[in-house]
């Protein structure tokens, strides 16, 4: 689009397309984007991106965002995902959702993992919080030590300290009953 303008994208004489463009409203992006073409074949697919909806978070035009986004990238997902910012008005607020940085642990177009993760679950929070693994001493608790943070902390946001799923006590009682 840079180097050849409207013309990268639509023919000014003919095309047998809507809009002149020189390939399908499907196909179009993808003319210069072969590589985001193939996360098409991710386990895990944005569904806008999966219908081929571009223009849902991109300004085909012209913008002056990064991606040619169409907004900023910290309000783009929550145009959306209006319930899950709702979710996320909470006391203790994890620091990229506070941010609302989410391509912090999301991709956004597609992903070999749940939720669009960028990288597997039990290696997530290292991208952060790797001096917290690397302190460890002899005694480990299991969620700590299986990186399964989801066991006690939300990712998200939380009305308890740490960002944990549970008031304290109620959150080590669910799983220390005899103590």
């Amino acid at each position: 689009i840079k180097d050849k303008g409207c013309t990268a994208c639509h023919d000014p004489h003919s095309s047998e397309n809507s809009f002149f463009l020189t390939a399908s409203e499907r196909q179009i992006c993808f003319k210069c984007h072969q590589k985001t073409e193939a996360e098409l074949k991710e386990r895990n697919v944005h569904v806008p991106f999966s219908k081929f909806e571009c223009n849902k978070c991109h300004d085909s035009h012209g913008s002056n965002n990064k991606g040619m986004l169409k907004t900023a990238i910290t309000e783009l997902c929550y145009t959306c995902h209006k319930k899950e910012e709702k979710q996320f008005l909470k006391t203790y607020v994890h620091t990229p959702i506070n941010k609302k940085q989410c391509v912090s642990c999301h991709k956004p177009h597609a992903s070999s993992y749940t939720n669009l993760l960028d990288t597997e679950p039990t290696q997530l929070c290292m991208k952060c919080h790797s001096s917290m693994f690397l302190s460890v001493k002899e005694a480990i608790h299991p969620p700590f030590k299986e990186k399964t943070c989801g066991t006690c902390h939300d990712a998200h946001a939380s009305e308890y300290t740490g960002v944990t799923i549970k008031p304290m006590l109620e959150l080590c009682y669910g799983c220390h009953k005899n103590m």
